[in-house]
């Protein structure tokens, strides 16, 4: 699918820059017949030539600056005067190559053509260029360039009528009426235009020759040239600059070893053979073509029986288990990073013979294209899967070595396990990330526009979505998991129906050892479930947490409530395997919720026969402990003839009664009347340290009550008027 998509990048690119897609929709030049006759206006009397001649010997004596102007005719006089200065002078030191020895330039002679060179940059910059591929963008502006200047030559030298770049209004008023709106200015009788930046990429405002005049340079060009030959004899004219650029080695000037060469050997090696690239082009070209792919398929070759070996030893790999991790041989790993080292030189040698093509031998039109988007697409194939290896290695490596580190302590282990399972997922995941982004990259310098890459990312889309949906929703959700950090390694969870100690967390799954078995749970089941994780309640990994929520039938009073919230605190706190817990008292629906959170202390953290016998003790003592409470308040009855003053003596007997008991504490006994007697509530509290030790005192504190009744003569009052009440009502 990727190739599809490349190819058809490829293909599409190539088609949109061909001169003859432009041809149709823009006025062409047509050569005119008035040349022949010679009855044209001299450059010398157009009314903006003293303005062009000053700008020429501004650039000549400083050439420092903008060509791009605030009008259009500032950028067009601008760029005409800095194209030809760097044309004759580029002309003037291929000619001088007698003047030095040697077979390079001299240190001089190589400042002049930087400088120019400088010119050249500067001059290019006038050229809307955005809509060629980012890959060649760079060479297309350059013959663009050249190509404007051979085309304004023809027009400003074979005008039979005076051109007035103005038509009677000044540079200052048409760059206030162009200030805030999109404006084209087209030189008169041409399809040459101009249009300043607003709407495009650019930054501040000028005028540029337009996307348009850019494109189309190349068709117009193939029109005038054979007049170019015709217009000799002033400063402005280059009629070479064009074929000395495309027909020969370097950039605008030269190696000198090539001026050097006869003139004989120059008509042989500049004779067109293939696409417009001359014999000499053609011929250093394939040789730089036969020696990359020689190097490319040893690379290749050596990479795919790295990749066998892979594959063979994949079964002998040591797979003894320590601490839960795989344990791989140094020699499995080895083999990634001699598969990314041997891509490393391939990639630089394909920029090199890229370069080298590109700017060096100069390939100019289709070719260069070509060239240029080959090279581009086996560059980034080439980077992404650099990437994948790399990080694969350095992943597997870093795995081995964490595994290889003494641990001192089951955190330690544990610790440590965690960060391991979280090296390959995260390596992987950047390289995908990488991979999609190079691509993403490559499509661009294709010349694709990001919506063009986003409609062919659709059919992609759309085949995953019907064959991979669960599989990639596995694979972020899982992402999204290892991110967020719900669940780790080692922690004792509930995902779902399902609780365990989280033993993996890979890309596509979970898996949970429960208490009888390993349950697999796919990464966007657990995602889309609630997760409960018992080892994050309090923070403390070294620990893990259990939870408890039991419900009280019972009605109980606030002081009761005080109590068993104590009693469980106490417990919990005094038992060795817990290090803290949190108890509260909820309300669900109609009765009260005991919630209980605490974190054990524990070496083996898969050990369910502890885990579950901690957690059944906790439940056990605090069940007894909700019956301690209930039976802590007891309701004593005393008749209504009893006498005054053994009401007010009876909480201190009832107090002395429970102090009989040293591991009774009284906690008061408050007066209440009803109808029918007498009703003292009993509050005491038990520090026994069994159940069973409660229940024994609470019997010897009932016979106490009994006995001290019989002491005081005092009887239990039967509710005689409750019950002939409901007798009564009941008839």
């Amino acid at each position: 699918m990727l190739s599809v998509v490349l190819f058809s990048g490829l293909i599409s690119s190539v088609w949109s820059l061909a001169p003859s897609a432009h041809a149709g929709g823009t006025k062409q030049f047509s050569p005119s017949t008035e040349l022949q006759q010679n009855n044209y206006i001299p450059i010398a009397e157009q009314p903006f030539y003293n303005d062009l001649e000053r700008r020429y010997n501004i650039w000549t004596d400083n050439p420092i600056g903008e060509v791009v102007g605030n009008s259009a005719q500032e950028t067009l006089l601008n760029f005409y005067a800095v194209m030809a200065i760097v044309g004759n002078r580029a002309d003037e030191i291929s000619q001088s190559y007698r003047d030095s020895p040697g077979l390079f330039w001299n240190e001089e002679t190589q400042h002049e053509i930087e400088n120019i060179e400088h010119l050249f940059e500067v001059a290019v910059k006038a050229l809307d260029s955005s809509q060629f591929p980012e890959s060649v963008r760079m060479h297309l502006a350059d013959e663009s360039a050249i190509e404007i200047k051979h085309l304004l030559d023809y027009v400003f030298y074979t005008a039979i009528e005076p051109i007035k770049l103005f038509e009677g209004e000044t540079n200052q008023d048409i760059t206030a009426k162009s200030l805030d709106k999109a404006y084209i200015w087209r030189l008169p009788g041409t399809p040459i235009s101009l249009t300043n930046r607003l709407g495009t990429n650019e930054t501040g405002f000028g005028y540029l020759f337009s996307a348009e005049t850019t494109n189309n340079a190349s068709q117009m060009y193939k029109e005038i040239s054979p007049r170019l030959s015709e217009m000799t004899g002033s400063k402005y004219k280059t009629p070479t600059f064009y074929k000395d650029f495309i027909h020969t080695p370097g950039h605008l000037v030269p190696p000198k070893w090539y001026v050097a060469i006869p003139q004989w050997g120059h008509d042989f090696l500049e004779q067109e053979i293939l696409g417009g690239e001359t014999i000499f082009q053609t011929t250093f070209g394939l040789v730089a073509l036969l020696i990359y792919s020689f190097a490319l398929s040893v690379v290749g070759t050596y990479s795919l029986k790295e990749f066998a070996k892979l594959a063979g030893n994949e079964q002998s790999i040591d797979r003894s288990i320590e601490g839960g991790l795989l344990s791989e041989s140094t020699e499995f790993t080895s083999t990634y990073w001699r598969i990314s080292i041997s891509i490393v030189p391939i990639v630089v040698l394909t920029k090199f013979v890229e370069v080298f093509i590109d700017d060096y031998l100069n390939f100019t039109g289709a070719p260069l294209i070509v060239i240029t988007f080959l090279f581009e697409i086996i560059y980034f194939g080439l980077l992404v899967s650099l990437t994948y290896i790399t990080l694969e290695a350095a992943g597997r490596s870093l795995r081995h070595r964490m595994h290889r580190l003494d641990n001192k302590s089951s955190s330690e282990i544990l610790a440590r396990r965690r960060q391991v399972s979280l090296i390959m997922p995260v390596c992987r995941t950047l390289a995908v990330a990488s991979g999609i982004g190079l691509i993403y990259r490559l499509l661009l310098m294709l010349g694709l526009s990001p919506s063009a890459v986003l409609a062919l990312s659709a059919v992609p889309g759309l085949a995953i979505g019907l064959g991979a949906s669960k599989l990639l929703g596995n694979l972020f959700a899982g992402l999204a998991i290892q991110a967020d950090q719900h669940l780790r390694i080692g922690e004792l969870c509930r995902v779902g129906d399902t609780t365990g100690f989280v033993r993996k967390i890979g890309l596509r799954s979970i898996e949970i050892q429960t208490q009888d078995s390993v349950i697999t749970i796919p990464n966007a089941t657990a995602d889309e479930n609630t997760i409960q994780n018992y080892s994050k309640q309090l923070g403390r990994e070294e620990c893990q947490g259990l939870s408890l929520n039991i419900d009280i039938t019972d009605k109980l009073t606030s002081w009761q409530i005080s109590e068993l919230i104590q009693l469980t605190k106490n417990y919990i706190s005094l038992h060795q395997a817990f290090v803290s817990s949190f108890v509260s008292i909820n309300r669900k629906d109609a009765c009260l919720v005991l919630d209980i959170y605490c974190l054990l202390k524990t070496k083996d953290l898969d050990t369910w026969p502890e885990y579950i016998e901690l957690r059944e003790a906790v439940l056990k003592r605090t069940l007894q402990y909700i019956a301690q409470v209930r039976l802590s308040r007891q309701i004593l009855r005393l008749g209504l003839r009893t006498q005054a003053d053994l009401i007010e003596r009876f909480p201190a007997i009832l107090e002395r009664v429970v102090q009989e008991d040293p591991m009774l504490k009284f906690n008061g006994a408050h007066l209440r009347i009803s109808d029918d007697c007498y009703n003292f509530i009993l509050l005491y509290k038990a520090n026994h340290d069994t159940h069973g030790g409660f229940m024994n005192a609470l019997d010897h504190l009932n016979e106490r009550i009994i006995r001290k009744y019989e002491e005081l003569s005092l009887q239990i009052p039967y509710p005689t008027k409750r019950f002939i009440s409901t007798v009564n009502d009941s008839q």
